[in-house]
């Protein structure tokens, strides 16, 4: 078996792929909490709190050998 030559791109530490699942998930618990509540208050508020998840889940991944 031979290793692949052509890494990934990486983003935030993880595949661009991972970065674009959890961006979309974000976006739609976002407008899902918008959509419930009828705040803007609470969807900037909640949208900044996941994207603060996402980056500091981010931190405790492995980093890339």
């Amino acid at each position: 078996m031979t290793a692949i030559q052509n890494q990934p791109t990486r983003i935030m530490g993880v595949e661009w792929g991972t970065a674009t699942l959890a961006l979309m998930a974000c976006l739609i618990f976002t407008l899902g909490i918008a959509a419930l509540t009828n705040s803007i208050v609470l969807a900037v508020g909640s949208g900044t709190l996941f994207g603060a998840g996402v980056v500091l889940t981010s931190k405790i991944l492995p980093a890339e050998r």
